[in-house]
């Protein structure tokens, strides 16, 4: 026994010395009190003598007890202000009784910010006239407040306390009446009506509100509620009544099979839910404490025919506001689209489960109150994602953009493309082009440089190698900017613009550095001034040697009219005979001839509806072509077999007859690999010759099911490793 009394006391023994120092340090003319016997909480009451109130907070020094202060009771005093600053130490206040004092105002300087767990506050019998808007802004526990038998101005600017206390549902009790102007003298605060009693404009004030806030997805046979609030204030109800009679709600729910869709200003009908369906309950009540109206809808067992939107209207003389949201009920065998991330240059976004048919919304990634969507479509696949009103996010898409936007002169746009040259040249900044719009951005800016290319000899050379050093990035990049913008279509004209410009290989004494001429070559083209009298025919391939399959040459001979056979290995080639140069009327011309590694630049074949037997397949092999050039004259149609051009290309190994090659002439004006214009001739040792009718560029097309994952006999050079410049 004796030890347990020893351990109490060792318990005990601080709080009272505790408690001594409180009674102690209490300021003169306060009462001080533990909360409770074993708290270390106090109580503190000051003044309250009718004869000598206090009036001055200098009289009141809480320094060394104002962080143990959970109540203040300062009423039956004579305080006309208070300035926050006298309350720094209060931070654990609940209560602070403030009433029977001489206060004439309340704004933000009243009470400050230090008071962020008061919980009740009496203000009543002052002389507050005026309580401005942020008054309690930093009050966030705020339960209870008392502003009753003040003269209260009810103007304007009192209007928010009724939004602000509402929102946070604080009580207002008793409830504050008004004392002037003279025609709201003993009117409650509560049921002035705005835009009848008071004509303001006030942002705070929630004229209705709609719980829950957003659309909903719910299961079939789950309950939903929804809830309709408006602020007594917002309704028109004779300001002598106390309650609002239900034959004067004026609020209404409404119904609609019709959902309308994200930006859209379709009209809804909606029909009264009660009317529509049995199942749905409604009830309206006033709650006399806080001047809410408050209409409930539930549905007890939710069902697919509840889909739809749901809506809640406010009918008074001064304002007709509705709010809806849509419900969707679901199945269990309800299509989703799944949850997905999707990475863009206009930032990455988590798109959550979604029902087909849907349209999902959310914020851009720099800018929320910008709005990015995505379609959930009837077969459960996400489709449509526009982020088109976003700002860009990727560093590499706004380093292009500005290049597309920078105001080009004769003095500077050579500069600004060796820049540009540059930034493409270098791996790690050509691997950050992953969006069409960066593609997009490039040629658009490569389209300006064409306006200059004939004031720097060697600014052919630069295009020429920029679009050389992009077909190294993904096809499919190229096909989404193709479709989206015309990217790829853009690329072959710069192509073959530039090229036109170009009269041989850059000279060694030029002023391009070596290191901007050693890049791989995806692209090689060159232009001949032929001349009827003296054309014997052309032949171009693109070969390497047996020895070194790295080693890559495009050789073109205007001195005979067959393709070359000797120690080396041809991947591609074009012979032009003489007799398909010249129409009767001309006497010369310029031809272009030119190789692409790659057909990134050519086109989706599933667009290809002119020619549905090649619909399914894919450009499996190099492009190679001839093409006169526009001021020369125009390409036509060539008819006798004598005159079509011979054509060779390496083709991808297959393992079944259904993917054999099917050689095919590029339509400049459709956009589209045409087969009708060419015709197989043989097929040896991975060769294909084949004869077309036209001018153009050339490919081999092949079904993708039973090509080979792997090329033979080294040929996986091809498509591997691009040439070098010598």
């Amino acid at each position: 026994m004796r030890v347990q009394s020893i351990y109490i006391w060792f318990i005990v023994w601080p709080i009272h010395t505790f408690l001594a120092n409180i009674v102690n340090s209490c300021p003169v003319r306060c009462q001080c009190k533990a909360a409770s016997d074993n708290s270390s909480h106090v109580r503190v009451k000051c003044g309250g003598i009718t004869e000598s109130p206090i009036s001055n907070w200098e009289n009141l020094d809480f320094s060394e007890i104002g962080q143990h202060m959970i109540s203040l009771d300062l009423s039956n005093n004579a305080f006309t202000s208070i300035q926050s600053d006298d309350l720094n130490s209060l931070t654990q206040l609940k209560r602070l009784d403030l009433s029977s004092n001489l206060l004439r105002k309340i704004d933000k300087d009243t009470f400050g910010a230090s008071l962020i767990n008061l919980e009740r506050l009496k203000l009543s019998k002052n002389a507050i006239r005026h309580i401005f808007s942020g008054s309690f802004e930093f009050m966030q526990n705020l339960k209870y407040l008392d502003i009753s038998n003040n003269p209260l101005i009810c103007n304007c600017d009192l209007v928010w306390l009724l939004a602000w206390t509402t929102d946070r549902v604080i009580k207002m009790q008793p409830s504050p009446k008004c004392e002037s102007p003279v025609y709201f003298k003993d009117t409650f605060l509560k049921k002035l009506r705005v835009g009848v009693d008071l004509h303001c404009e006030s942002p705070l004030q929630t004229f209705l509100e709609l719980i829950p806030l957003k659309n909903q997805i719910v299961f079939e046979g789950d309950q939903l509620v929804l809830k309709c609030r408006a602020p007594r204030v917002a309704i028109e109800v004779a300001r002598e009544s106390e309650d609002i009679p239900s034959s004067r709600a004026h609020i209404f729910w409404g119904w609609s099979e019709k959902v309308r869709r994200f930006n859209s200003t379709d009209d809804i009908i909606y029909n009264d839910p009660e009317k529509v369906f049995t199942d749905v309950n409604i009830s309206t009540k006033h709650i006399s404490d806080s001047g809410i109206l408050n209409s409930i809808l539930k549905i007890e067992q939710i069902s697919k025919n509840h889909s739809g939107m749901w809506d809640c209207t406010l009918n008074s003389q001064q304002a007709n506001l509705s709010k809806a949201i849509t419900v969707v009920v679901i199945a269990k065998d309800t299509t989703y689209c799944k949850a997905t991330i999707v990475r863009s240059n206009k930032g990455t976004y988590y798109w959550p489960q979604a029902i087909r048919g849907e349209t999902v919304s959310q914020g851009c990634a720099e800018n929320e109150e910008l709005i990015v969507t995505y379609n959930c479509n009837a077969r459960g696949e996400w489709e449509n994602l526009d982020t088109s009103v976003c700002p860009f996010v990727s560093e590499t898409t706004k380093i292009l953009e500005h290049f597309s936007k920078m105001n080009f002169t004769k003095n500077n746009a050579f500069e600004i493309a060796e820049r540009l040259q540059n930034f493409t040249q270098t791996q790690i900044y050509l691997n950050n082009i992953k969006d069409p719009m960066d593609l997009e951005f490039i040629a658009r800016t490569l389209k300006k440089y064409l306006d200059y290319i004939s004031y720097k000899q060697d600014m052919p050379y630069l295009l020429l190698s920029m679009v050389s050093n992009l077909l190294l990035l993904p096809k499919n990049l190229f096909e989404e900017a193709q479709t989206k913008f015309e990217t790829c279509l853009s690329f072959l004209n710069t192509i073959e613009t530039a090229s036109s410009h170009v009269h041989s290989l850059p000279p060694t004494d030029q002023d391009i550095s070596n290191d901007q001429l050693s890049i791989s070559r995806n692209i090689f083209a060159d232009f001949f001034n032929i001349h009827v009298d003296s054309f014997t025919g052309l032949s171009c391939t693109w070969l390497n040697s047996v020895t070194n399959l790295e080693h890559r040459n495009f050789e073109c001979s205007t001195s005979n009219d067959t393709f070359p056979m000797f120690e080396r290995y041809i991947d591609a080639a074009i012979q032009i005979p003489v007799s398909s140069m010249f129409d009767k009327t001309e006497k010369s011309i310029r031809l272009m001839v030119a190789l692409f590694r790659n057909g990134n630049l050519f086109g989706l074949m599933d667009k290809n509806n002119n020619f549905p037997e090649v619909q399914s397949l894919q450009l499996t092999s190099a492009v190679i072509g001839a093409k006169i050039s526009k001021e020369s004259m125009k390409s036509l149609p060539l008819v006798d077999i004598s005159d079509k051009i011979f054509i060779m290309l390496r083709v991808h190994p297959f393992h079944n007859e259904k993917s054999s090659p099917i050689p095919a002439w590029w339509d400049d004006n459709l956009n589209i690999w045409n087969p009708r214009e060419c015709r197989r001739l043989y097929f040896h040792r991975g060769l294909l010759l084949f004869t077309c009718s036209r001018l153009g560029y050339y490919g081999l097309l092949q079904r993708p099911e039973y090509l080979n994952d792997y090329i033979t006999e080294g040929s996986g050079a091809t498509f591997r490793f691009a040439p070098q410049f010598e």
